[in-house]
């Protein structure tokens, strides 16, 4: 009855052993999958589009225009600082683990599989590629949206200011 104990006892022990095994399993899959997906290569267009952004609107702020050097040099060296904060935040080497710790919480093991197969196909190539595009080209229709909406807010902000004056 001893070595029965024994063998169950080890049966056991062996579940939590089993269970790490799986989850260096899951992360193996998971960063497969973010390589595969071209996720680094996403975020990298994210960012670079970001900065643009931070550019722009600096740049397009109406007193902006009116700064005297010494000021827009000022307005550049923040301008510069708060890219620095963006790309050091949202750093590929920063995030990676969040977004693999995300994967493996929404997709099985064999989810996982599947998924980087298709994504290694022909097929699925094309569909990171285009989807890329299409990222591209609703982050550039979600500015013109977002003018439209930053200048109705601002025509908001100005009608609001005047009623509190009275």
């Amino acid at each position: 009855m001893r070595p029965v104990t024994i063998i169950l006892l080890l049966f056991f022990l062996s579940f939590p052993i089993n269970s790490n095994a799986n989850q260096d399993g899951s992360d193996i899959l998971a960063e497969k999958f973010l390589i595969v997906t071209k996720q680094k290569d996403q975020n990298s267009e994210l960012l670079d589009m970001l900065k643009t952004q931070i550019s722009q609107q600096i740049n397009k702020h109406p007193k902006a225009k009116d700064l005297n050097e010494n000021k827009r040099k000022l307005l550049e060296k923040y301008s510069n600082k708060m890219t620095n904060i963006l790309v050091e935040e949202l750093s590929w080497e920063k995030i990676k683990g969040n977004h693999a710790k995300i994967i493996k919480s929404i997709y099985s093991d064999e989810e996982l599989r599947s998924l980087i197969q298709f994504f290694e196909s022909e097929l699925g190539q094309l569909y990171i590629n285009k989807q890329q595009i299409a990222m591209q080209k609703l982050g550039e229709s979600s500015q013109i949206f977002m003018q439209n909406v930053m200048r109705r807010i601002q025509a908001l902000e100005q009608e609001m200011k005047s009623e509190f004056d009275k």
